[in-house]
């Protein structure tokens, strides 16, 4: 389902509309990890997001490096279309080496923020706070923030920006808790983001 806005720039959108760019982006969230973690290929990443991000973002996010090993890194762009036996390949290999650091038991909890207007005509903010855990420990924070454009009547995920956190053993608790502070995308025009109640968890990789 894609997000018809029949509104042109300057009005609010409405409360329907609203719900429904906040779903869209669980969906985004949710493909993203599934494609990271070997759940789905990246052919069928394409499918689930075609009606949620522009041409520009794929675009953009085509150079993005998903997994790499043996001094190779492999993008976005080099999945696209990859034999499925290839595929195979690559999965098995990356399953072993997630399971060996540890990491096949990582938990992530994602909140969404309420969708903003933008200054701009046409254009949407929707910020997410995610918190990844490692054997219950945290592991690493990350706060983004989604753009999202009207694009021939659809509006269109054409960007995302982030900041992240890993966390450490050598860092003192005082210096986390500073560090997480000072960590981007926790304010909309000088006020916190207001985040919505419901939340998702994404967990686990795929099953070999």
């Amino acid at each position: 389902m894609s997000i018809l806005v029949a509104c042109s720039g300057g009005q609010s959108l409405d409360g329907k509309v609203k719900l429904q760019i906040v779903e869209k982006i669980k969906e985004l969230e949710t493909s993203e990890y599934d494609l990271y973690y070997f759940k789905i290929d990246y052919d069928t990443y394409f499918l689930q997001v075609d009606k949620i991000v522009s041409d520009t973002y794929l675009d953009a996010e085509s150079k993005r490096v998903i997994f790499g090993y043996d001094g190779v890194n492999y993008t976005s762009l080099e999945l696209k279309g990859m034999p499925q036996d290839e595929w195979n390949k690559h999965k098995e290999y990356m399953l072993r080496l997630i399971e060996q650091i540890g990491l096949d038991g990582q938990k992530e909890t994602i909140q969404f923020s309420k969708p903003y207007d933008s200054e701009q005509e046409n254009e949407v903010f929707i910020y997410t706070s995610h918190m990844k855990e490692v054997q219950d420990k945290p592991f690493t924070k990350t706060n983004k923030k989604y753009i999202l454009n009207l694009i021939e009547g659809q509006l269109l995920v054409t960007s995302v920006e982030f900041d992240r956190f890993t966390y450490g053993s050598d860092r003192t608790e005082e210096e986390i808790k500073s560090q997480l502070a000072e960590m981007k995308y926790q304010m909309h025009e000088d006020q916190p983001v207001e985040y919505l109640e419901d939340t998702i968890v994404l967990q686990g990789v795929a099953e070999k």
